[in-house]
């Protein structure tokens, strides 16, 4: 969780300190910008679950437990 928030942090500084998209020629994000990237990341979280949805009812998911 820690790792996360410095992640966010550090990606915050790289999108909107001035002098970050002075070097790299970058621009800040708007609202549509981030909407869009919302939207995108919900729409493969619940792609990805369904497919594991659909293949533990199919029986070829990954085993729970280990048999001796």
């Amino acid at each position: 969780m820690i790792s996360t928030g410095i992640l966010l942090a550090v990606q915050m500084v790289f999108t909107y300190a001035p002098f970050m998209n002075a070097w790299f020629g970058s621009a800040p994000l708007g609202w549509v910008e981030w909407g869009f990237a919302l939207l995108n990341g919900v729409v493969i979280f619940l792609l990805v679950e369904l497919i594991k949805a659909v293949q533990n009812r199919g029986g070829r998911g990954a085993p729970t437990s280990v048999q001796r």
